[in-house]
Formats: C-alpha cells, structure tokens, sequence
C-alpha cells in the first residue's frame, strides 16, 4: 500500500494497476453514514482567501466531511460541513491551519444531531411538506417524539373512521 498525494485526482477508494482488465477489479462500495455534527466555517483572514477555498474544496473531495448547501445557495454563501464526528471537524481545521496555511479557521457548531436523505430533491421535499409528512427537529429523541405524536394521530383518525363506518 502506497499513499499519494494528488488533491483532486484520487479519492477514497480509488485503485492503481498496471495490468489487467480494470472491468475485473470490482469492490463494494464505501458505506456512507448520515451526519451527527454540523457546522459552519469560516476564515476571517481575507489575504488566506483563496487558499481557504481550496482548501475546504479539496478536503470535501477527499471526504474529509460533507458540505451541505442551505436552500437556494449556489454556492456564495457559507459552508455548512456535516461529519459523523467532532474529529472529522478537528481534521478539516488542522489540516487547513497546517497545509494551507489559514490561521484563522473558526468552526461554528450548529444545535443539530440528524440528517435525514430526501430522495428527489427539493420539488419531493415540498410536495412532501404540502402533505404534512415534514418535519424539522434538531435531535433524534426530538424524531422520535415527532414520529410518536404523528402515529396517535394517525390511529386516532383511523379510530375516528372506524366508528363513523360502525355508526352507519
């Protein structure tokens, strides 16, 4: 095992050979979990600018953490980073303060604890939204409250219809 060193061109999980069919090298792919920390950063030193930029580009691509865009963010605003773990974060900060020279990285943790994946992007988030079937919670014991609630109602609606069929 090697390790090179090539921002951009490699990333976790890419293999190198010299002979063969590389149709015949086949791995499993590399599980990815759902964030537990968030957080914004940001650089108050505007001469390490560019730097910082590349630096936080470059250790997304690695997979260093996962950058998330808020809504309707093309990409100027923020960077919102999601990690597994407070030591993803302590990586991306050291690494930018040592290899990319940016002294005045500031991590500013965000009060959540849950990512959920919506499959469709945000047209199936909305509809799903119309339909009451959203809910926004910061934790997971604040999921499964929500969850616990939204099933009363449901059995309590189907109670309703129940004894509206048995009084007709």
């Amino acid at each position: 095992m090697i390790g090179i060193n090539n921002p951009g061109t490699f990333t976790i999980g890419d293999t190198l050979f010299s002979n063969g069919d590389r149709e015949s090298i086949i791995y499993p792919p590399i599980p990815q979990f759902s964030p537990l920390k968030f957080a914004y950063i940001t650089n108050s030193d505007t001469k390490n600018y560019k730097s910082f930029k590349k630096g936080v580009s470059e250790l997304i691509d690695e997979g260093v953490v996962q950058l998330l865009r808020q809504r309707g963010d093309d990409g100027g605003g923020p960077a919102l980073l999601a990690a597994v773990g407070e030591l993803q974060f302590d990586v991306m900060v050291d690494r930018l303060k040592n290899e990319y020279k940016c002294d005045k990285v500031k991590l500013e943790p965000l009060p959540f604890s849950l990512a959920k994946w919506a499959l469709g992007g945000w047209e199936a988030v909305d509809a799903a939204d119309k339909e009451g079937k959203v809910s926004r919670v910061r934790s997971e014991d604040n999921l499964r409250t929500s969850e616990t609630r939204s099933e009363r109602r449901k059995r309590g609606a189907n109670d309703e219809s129940e004894e509206r069929s048995d009084e007709e």
